[in-house]
């Protein structure tokens, strides 16, 4: 298949993929499982810590993916397993998961790659923390089938805003990495996982006749020897194994002045190529692993490899490892939240509760509200503090505030202070309108009222008084001028 058309439905394969996690969340409220749309940058490097993509580089070659995501603000699913492919160009395997850790050592979540794959799993502590970044490294070898080796791959590493971004890189082949001349010692290695490596070192390789050959190793203290990891096969001028009756010897490392550490073995006598004797030894291979520790400084792990003839020097090859353990952290602003209440004297929510969240180290303000019928009672909490790392509560009580009555009694009385009727009690809640009316009273009119005839009921007593006067009775007089209205009769 033409390379710009298989990296044309790679990049359309992957677009697709990407929207359809992003429908499916859509249609079916589900989390959008794709990766994809938290990655920010994508770098590869080579084992020198140089970026690739200037140069050609070997097909056998280890590389460094190096991902940095930004995850938005808000929750992310700590159920769900978000993914996002390898190009096909690339092969790596870590079934055992990876942790991805804060600066506090906090874990966030973990990684995986498994079937071109990358997986990704977070923790309900990422939820934790605002303006949140993932970075992660993994190293990851070159699938020489899909290679072309007259144009160059396009290696397609989707972002979040840009699906298409492609890595070209062009491509040389390599030897088998054994090694070839005619020196008398050569070393080479490769990784067993990230920070294991497995030396190989070939003893006497041009074939020469050595009286008493002693081998020496000699690396820093920031590698350790793996017991029990050594293997010796010796061979005659065929390159061929030929057995020997002497014991696997062991490497025992100790410590030199300037920091290194050295091993010997004692081989012997290793016989000329030109003298083709298939039963003697002319070349030794040996095989052993060491474990890296990781050397910030320079990430660089030398190893020297010394062949001597007795005590003169005959040969020196020298191999250097690069720490590639695959690592992953993130860190953000730690969140914290404040949960606001409020609630009776009884306990019973009088609002919804209210959750004030910031960075830990910022200042925060609780409002205290009002109710209608409610009187604050106290606080639980400080409502006025800084977030902190642990989650913290206030709580606002109220207790029912009381209804208070106003009593009014109005009297109607003559302008003499004698109770005409029984006086009237009108009682209401203080605040509360009221209104009284005089009283007609037989034989007396209203004179005047002391008091407020109407107004507010208070939280005092009042008293008002209709005050009447009695009404004046007209009799006719007697005498000469007026007779009497009887009448009599004669006869």
């Amino acid at each position: 298949m033409p390379k710009k058309l298989w990296t044309s439905l790679m990049t359309l394969l992957i677009l697709v993929n990407s929207l359809l996690g992003f429908s499916s969340a859509v249609a079916h409220a589900q989390t959008n499982s794709s990766a994809i749309q938290f990655v920010d940058s994508v770098t590869m490097k080579d084992s020198t810590g140089k970026a690739v993509g200037t140069t050609k580089i070997s097909n056998s070659s280890a590389v460094q993916l190096l991902y940095q995501l930004k995850l938005p603000d808000g929750d992310v699913d700590p159920t769900a397993t978000y993914t996002m492919p390898l190009p096909p160009e690339l092969r790596c395997e870590i079934t055992t998961p990876v942790e991805i850790t804060a600066s506090d050592g906090t874990v966030l979540g973990h990684l995986t790659v498994t079937n071109g794959q990358i997986n990704l799993t977070f923790t309900n502590a990422i939820n934790q923390l605002a303006n949140r970044t993932i970075n992660f490294a993994i190293w990851a070898k070159f699938n020489k089938d899909t290679l072309d080796y007259s144009n160059g791959n396009d290696l397609v590493f989707p972002t979040a805003n840009n699906v298409e971004n492609i890595l070209h890189v062009n491509f040389y082949e390599s030897d088998s990495g054994i090694g070839s001349g005619t020196s008398a010692i050569s070393k080479t290695l490769r990784y067993e996982g990230g920070n294991v490596v497995d030396w190989t070192v070939t003893i006497n390789k041009g074939g020469y006749a050595v009286d008493d050959a002693v081998f020496e190793d000699t690396m820093e203290n920031t590698q350790s020897y793996i017991q029990g990891s050594l293997t010796v096969n010796y061979r005659n001028y065929k390159e061929k194994s030929v057995p020997v009756s002497t014991e696997t010897p062991n490497l025992t490392f100790t410590p030199n002045s300037d920091g290194s550490q050295s091993a010997n073995i004692h081989f012997g006598t290793l016989t000329s190529k030109n003298v083709m004797d298939a039963n003697a030894v002319t070349s030794i291979v040996i095989h052993y692993q060491t474990k890296m520790s990781y050397n910030e400084k320079d990430n660089r792990y030398p190893n020297h490899a010394t062949l001597y003839n007795g005590n003169v020097q005959v040969d020196r090859a020298a191999s250097t490892a690069t720490y590639r353990a695959n690592q992953a952290g993130g860190d953000g602003d730690r969140v914290s939240n404040v949960m606001v209440k409020y609630v009776d004297d009884s306990g019973n929510p009088l609002a919804s509760d209210v959750i004030l969240s910031g960075n830990v180290g910022s200042t925060f303000s609780a409002d205290q509200k009002s109710f209608d019928g409610y009187t604050l009672k106290t606080i639980q909490g400080d409502p006025q503090g800084t977030f902190s790392d642990q989650d913290q509560e206030i709580t606002f009580i109220y207790s029912k505030t009381p209804v208070m009555s106003g009593r009014i009694t109005v009297k109607y009385v003559d302008d003499e202070g004698h109770v005409l009727t029984d006086s009237d009690i009108l009682t209401g809640n203080v605040g509360e309108n009221y209104q009284t009316n005089p009283k007609a009273i037989n034989g007396y009119t209203l004179k005047e009222v002391t008091g407020q005839p109407k107004g507010h009921y208070t939280d005092q007593d009042q008293i008002i008084t209709y005050i009447y006067t009695k009404n004046q009775v007209d009799n006719p007089a007697t005498g000469p001028d007026n007779p009497s209205s009887s009448s009599s009769s004669s006869s």
